[in-house]
């Protein structure tokens, strides 16, 4: 089973972002106090980047010969290769909208369920589409799967590689 590799810029930019965070709470206690005291407080970016990390390690994408898997936040799905009718790497807003409200305003947001920007799997089934969160991950793995996709399923319409550029943030 190959796993598509994690882009690893979120995690430098969330611990440079604590790390700071932890230096100042540190600065600004001597500074209050005088001398360095232990707190609670200390413990609150470290903790936060723990949190960060946990989130970030959960979408995992892994495949074979037959099928791909997809664990995300809201449960796991398994599609098989040659069920695959399209894919694309698509980048748009899913929203979720209520109905008005005294009819005055409605409430929008964005729906978890799909990323704005993913590889979007479509599958001979409706009901078993699957939509990537690609920029968690490396370009070049990504690329790697669209190729497999192309190589176990010719049949699939997709283009094979979709480029670094669009991986930017």
């Amino acid at each position: 089973m190959t796993v598509l590799d994690y882009e690893k810029r979120p995690y430098i930019v969330f611990a440079i972002i604590f790390g700071i965070l932890f230096i100042l709470l540190i600065f600004a206690q001597y500074t209050i106090k005088g001398f360095i005291d232990f707190d609670i407080g200390y413990l609150m970016p470290i903790m936060m980047y723990l949190i960060i990390i946990i989130i970030f390690r959960i979408p995992k994408v892994s495949y074979d010969q037959n099928q791909i898997k997809y664990r995300g936040f809201f449960g796991t799905k398994t599609i098989n290769i040659k069920d695959i009718k399209r894919f694309k790497i698509k980048s748009e807003v899913h929203t979720i909208s209520t109905k008005p409200i005294f009819g005055l305003f409605k409430i929008t947001v964005n729906n978890p369920m799909k990323p704005m920007f993913g590889l979007a799997i479509d599958t001979i089934k409706e009901e078993s589409e699957i939509i990537i969160p690609v920029n968690l991950f490396t370009a070049d793995s990504v690329n790697k799967l669209m190729e497999h996709i192309n190589n176990v399923n010719g049949e699939a319409k997709g283009k094979a590689n979709a480029g670094k550029s669009i991986f930017k943030y």
